[in-house]
């Protein structure tokens, strides 16, 4: 565990190593050297860094130390393999990461915050609230493990889709992966990085000036503004009329398709009308649909994964519940019918199969490319929303 006297280099950029090196006496090529040690080459015991003088290995002994954060539990899903791990931060705040076997290899899903700002109420991680960003290291912190664990299988792809918003700890995000692709360093290429954001179109115009070339999937969830506004908290502020184009600018320099990642909600999300929007909406973006059934936020005991704020019903309150108890009088895709009251953990069901086969039938060809995610890790609560990082559920 990081102490408060002596400085973490796991997480330091390039430039900030050159800045201790300056600090130190030494010439820039040592943090260069630095830098290959703790990153392409892994090894955190300054005494065994041996390009380095005895007097500076007595110095980054001295004020220096590497550490990174650590796995305390593991759970692995018995019918797919799926393996959830708790991580455990230096200031004992708890996240999970999850690997997921993909044509026998492994992909990595990411978090970038302790909980999450946004607040989706069909995600348990939302519902856990806000603690902090996760720092540089401690998202790099998260690959390296993740390449141990998955050993000979390795890690083929990054996708930051566990706990957080990435766009809203930006820079963080922007130097883990520029350190995590330097061929000093981890030599993942950027392009193995998929960012995942509910879509803040003010920070998604700032990450399109740094030109990186990872992967990008829009949480999109509902292809009508209005329905979207009830689902995602934030889509008030970023309208899709905004969101669009801006996704379309990013993935113009990116040089790839936008991965539109799109839950199907019973009664909500997954009807026709919803089919078509999305379909109509498809035609303005370079894109890709991946469809996405509701994972549970309850367990087989009727538990919530995390903490659940009831929404409380207005009084005098007399309009049309829906069987998912959504008031509304008139189609709830639409918003039709009078102002609609918010959208409670409790209103949301899987889709049967029927739905999402009808769906997707539509969709395709009509859009270009449209798969059905199956959930992985369910039954060791590893799958799209359901990550919470509490030891008391571990």
């Amino acid at each position: 565990m990081s102490t408060p006297s002596r400085t973490n280099l796991f997480g330091m950029s390039l430039a900030k190593m050159e800045m201790l090196m300056a600090e130190f006496g030494e010439k820039p090529f040592r943090a260069k050297q630095l830098f290959q040690w703790v990153y392409q080459k892994e090894i955190y015991d300054f005494t065994r860094m041996s390009s380095f003088n005895k007097p500076l290995r007595d110095k980054l002994q001295a004020g220096c130390e590497i550490v990174l954060p650590e796995v305390v539990k593991e759970q692995r899903d018995p019918d797919d393999g799926t393996r959830k791990f708790l991580v455990k931060l230096h200031d004992g705040n708890l996240i999970e990461m999850v690997l997921i076997p993909v044509h026998g290899r492994s992909a990595l899903c990411m978090s970038s915050q302790v909980g999450c700002t946004i607040g989706c109420k069909f995600c348990a991680t939302g519902l856990l609230g806000f603690k902090r960003n996760l720092t540089t290291g401690e998202m790099l912190g998260q690959l390296v493990l993740a390449r141990r664990l998955a050993g000979e299988i390795g890690v083929a792809n990054i996708v930051l889709m566990g706990m957080g918003e990435p766009l809203l700890n930006l820079q963080n995000v922007i130097h883990m992966i520029e350190t995590a692709s330097s061929e000093l360093g981890i030599s993942i290429s950027a392009r193995k990085f998929t960012i995942s954001t509910v879509g803040l179109v003010k920070q998604l115009r700032e990450l399109t000036k740094y030109k990186l070339k990872s992967g990008m999937a829009l949480s999109l969830h509902a292809p009508i503004q209005q329905l979207r506004e009830r689902l995602v908290p934030s889509a008030k502020a970023n309208p899709l009329a905004e969101l669009i184009p801006a996704c379309r600018d990013y993935i113009a320099q990116a040089g790839d398709r936008v991965t539109l990642e799109y839950i199907m909600i019973a009664g909500i999300t997954d009807t026709m009308e919803c089919a078509k929007a999305l379909a109509d909406l498809t035609r303005k973006l370079p894109c890709k649909v991946n469809l996405i059934a509701y994972n549970p936020i309850f367990d087989d005991q009727g538990t919530p994964l995390a903490p659940i704020k009831e929404t409380k019903p207005r009084a005098g309150h007399s309009r049309p519940v829906s069987k998912h108890g959504v008031d509304f009088s008139g189609n709830p895709a639409s918003g039709k019918g009078g102002k609609l009251k918010p959208f409670t953990p409790l209103d949301f069901k899987a889709p049967t199969m029927e739905a999402i086969d009808r769906f997707r039938e539509y969709l395709y060809p009509r859009c270009p490319a449209v798969t059905f995610r199956k959930a992985k890790g369910l039954k060791i609560a590893a799958a799209c929303g359901q990550l919470v990082g509490q030891s008391e559920r571990s």
